[in-house]
């Protein structure tokens, strides 16, 4: 007999054996052996086994040509469980409760519900997708303790599927799932979830186990913009489709039929204010709506409102309601019901263009730009200031905000999520924590009667449960450092000092160029890993997303420390020092100081004196402005222009091909000496033909590397730092400082606009 797969049942003293013949048992203790003849077939040789999992008292068997079937353990009864257009199941798996992992030769691996005997999800090749499975011929699988499934392919090794823990979960169903549904609007009632999106209106009711999706030619537009439930209905807009109402109950929808206007145009938000007034914000203007009609109709042309684009109202505590537009805000003031846009001061937010607003539980409001950061206000306009400079959140397009129970915030933003204490601390999640992906969209967040959230992604309605701080504190993959490179191509292997977070590396004094690899082993893809450091004792943690590592560049003899951590969690921190030996040439610095400063003091103060005297009296002979000096510079040496021309372009020339400005180190005349000239001809080029000084010249061919290493998109790769460093400045304050001097923004600013 030919034995293709076995169970130990080792709770009941059972193994069970799937072979050529048929499925039998044999008792561990007495070994005695039970055949169980397959009542589906009329000819038991009219099947092939070929592998087998248990899950409960219930066995499942992969067959060559009949699916997967399942056996009863205690009726012995087989039953059919699922079918794969006839394709070999090659491989089986279970978590021994709900969950089957099946591989087939030639349509991949599924996730397969036992309870339901649904499909929850495929794992499959996908032609042009090189982050899908290699191969549809899958002969062996498992899945790990985190969930990974792991597949071994026929001829082509084997492949995984990224880490993620199960902090965040894809709203999903039996019989409906939101993955892969980039979630617009959302709207959460009970155990009925209306669910916007660009292609359409999806209506859950999870009592009924029911799904129903409203799209074109229902509706004049699939672009579902905003939902609102007021009285019994939920309220719908759309993009360019108008605005209807949606009957829960029968799955009616019609149009708003209040004002022709309505069923045309973009309606952005629909909400509510104290009195029960409906407004609703449009491409068309804001309305006001009372009793089934239009109250009030504000226009760009007929009010203070700054634009006709509104794109959100929000009422705050004290009743007056904000409103967005596409020129600035507006507010609606309660006490005299007017439309006000002369109560901000000066240098408030009111002229930017914000898309929503927020206000958390002391009161504070937060908006958020269409571009820029985030801005936090009392209702009063007292105190007010952009949210957290140079934090994480920098050069991030936020979309969302809401508040939890612990009164921290959730930050949704189109670069991850991020969890804030309103003070310094910011804890960043990712596709490792179960998103399916790093985006978000501009929508309102939910809040449910059990106290958990729910967010809109580009790739389905993200759940987070009210109990989640309970599974965050679970840490099964703490960092380690791995390797060191030094001076690009020597490898060292860095020690472990007294516990698994302190690790230190011995170099010499020349191996001053480190680059430190580190991981968590958490097997998901590098680019969506985010991490954030500390060298030598920075004030702030700074952020590094996309690659493991880390270069330093030009370490001073003496030790430095780096500390890496995941965003905001202190228990994740771990220490490297790196010790550089004093070279050679640095001891003989130190001892000719240390001679000169007890052997020459004398001659210096001498030699000091005779040169205060000297420049007094050159001081005395030039005229009184900066022009005259250097005339007088240069009375006795001139070039002429013609001369200073080819000179200008050879030395334009040298700085292209050879990229002198890269060298920090870079000095007048070495940059003399690469064309050939006295460092006295190079200072009267700058000063009296180009006008302008040594260093603005090397500063603008370093500001004009970084930015063709920012437009190459170098900036996802490498730090802010370490990119400063590549284009030759050694200084994060003068590069700062030349940058804005010279662009008339930040260096993160400028790569967020770039980025847009």
């Amino acid at each position: 007999n030919n034995i293709a797969g076995m169970v130990l049942d080792a709770r009941h003293g059972m193994l069970w054996a799937a072979t050529k013949h048929g499925v039998y048992s044999v008792r561990t203790g007495n070994r005695k052996v039970r055949f169980y003849p397959n009542n589906l077939l009329k000819n038991e040789n009219s099947i092939e086994y070929r592998t087998m999992v248990q899950a409960g008292q219930t066995l499942y068997l992969g067959t060559m040509g009949n699916g997967i079937l399942s056996l009863n353990c205690n009726s012995g009864r087989f039953s059919e469980f699922m079918n794969f257009d006839s394709k070999p199941v090659m491989a089986l798996g279970t978590d021994g409760k709900d969950l089957i992992y099946a591989g087939t030769d030639g349509n991949g691996a599924y996730i397969i519900s036992a309870g339901t005997r649904k499909i929850l999800s495929e794992i499959r090749n996908e032609a042009g997708n090189r982050e899908s499975l290699r191969s549809n011929s899958v002969y062996a699988l498992l899945v790990d303790r985190d969930g990974l499934v792991w597949a071994g392919l026929y001829q082509y090794g084997f492949d995984y599927t990224l880490y993620h823990n199960d902090l965040f979960s894809v709203y999903r169903t039996p019989f409906f799932t939101s993955a892969g549904i980039p979630v617009r609007a959302l709207s959460i009632d009970g155990s009925r979830k209306i669910i916007g999106s660009r292609n359409g209106l999806f209506c859950i009711d999870e009592k009924a186990q029911q799904v129903t999706k409203i799209e074109s030619p229902r509706i004049r537009s699939n672009i579902i913009t905003s939902i609102y439930k007021f009285m019994q209905n939920f309220y719908i807009g759309t993009y360019r489709g108008g605005m209807y109402v949606l009957n829960p109950e029968k799955m009616h929808i019609e149009d708003y039929n209040i004002d022709p206007s309505l069923r045309n145009g973009s309606i952005y938000c629909i909400r509510t204010d104290a009195g029960n007034d409906l407004w609703v914000c449009s491409s068309n203007g804001l309305y006001r709506c009372r009793g089934g009609k239009v109250a009030e109709h504000f226009t760009e042309s007929t009010s203070a409102l700054p634009g006709d684009n509104v794109y959100s109202i929000f009422f705050d505590s004290a009743g007056n309601g904000w409103i967005s537009t596409e020129k600035g805000l507006c507010l609606w003031d309660a006490s005299s019901g007017k439309l006000r846009t002369d109560v901000f001061p000066k240098d408030f937010i009111q002229n930017e263009k914000v898309s929503s607003i927020y206000e958390d539980s002391g009161h504070m409001l937060y908006f958020l730009p269409h571009n820029g950061d985030v801005w936090v206000s009392d209702i009063a306009m007292k105190n007010y200031r952009r949210l957290a400079e140079n934090s994480p959140l920098s050069g991030k397009n936020v979309v969302f905000i809401i508040e939890d129970s612990d009164k921290w915030l959730w930050i949704g933003t189109n670069n991850g999520l991020y969890h804030y204490d309103k003070k310094k601390a910011f804890v960043f999640y990712g596709v490792s924590d179960g998103l399916p992906s790093p985006i978000f969209i501009n929508c309102m967040p939910q809040r449910d009667a059990e106290g958990n959230l729910w967010f809109g992604n580009t790739d389905g309605l993200i759940q987070l449960k009210s109990d989640w701080k309970r599974k965050a504190g679970r840490s099964s993959y703490p960092l380690r450092f791995t390797e060191i490179h030094v001076n690009g191509d020597i490898i060292y292997d860095p020690l472990q000092g007294n516990n698994s977070r302190e690790w230190y590396v011995n170099l010499k004094g020349d191996e001053n160029n480190v680059t430190v690899c580190f991981s968590d082993f958490t097997y998901t893809d590098p680019k969506y890993s985010v991490y954030e450091y500390k060298i030598d004792g920075d004030d702030d943690w700074k952020i590094l997303s996309g690659r493991p590592e880390l270069t330093l560049y030009n370490l001073g003899s003496g030790s430095h420390t780096l500390k890496v951590r995941h965003p905001g969690k202190p228990g994740t921190e771990i220490e490297l020092k790196i010790n550089v030996a004093w070279s050679i040439s640095s001891a003989s610095l130190i001892l000719l100081l240390l001679l000169l400063a007890s052997g020459g003091g004398i001659v210096w103060l001498w030699m000091r004196r005779r040169e205060m005297l000297r420049a007094e009296r050159e001081r005395a002979s030039t005229a009184e402005n900066d022009e005259q000096f250097k005339k007088e510079k240069y009375k006795t040496y001139t070039i002429p222009a013609d001369d200073c021309r080819q000179l200008a372009n050879k030395l334009n020339n040298a700085m292209v091909s050879q990229r002198l400005y890269v060298n920090a180190d870079l000095k007048i005349e070495d940059l003399a000496q690469a064309i050939d000239v006295s460092s006295h001809t190079l200072s009267y080029l700058f000063n009296q033909y180009l006008k302008r000084n040594f260093y603005d010249y090397i500063n603008d061919y370093r500001i004009a590397e970084f930015k063709q290493r920012v437009k190459k998109g170098e900036h996802h790769t490498y730090t802010l730092d370490t990119l400063m460093r590549l284009c030759g400045f050694n200084s994060r304050t003068t590069f700062f400082r030349y940058f804005k001097k010279v662009n008339g923004t930040t260096p993160s600013k400028y790569i967020k606009a770039k980025n847009e």
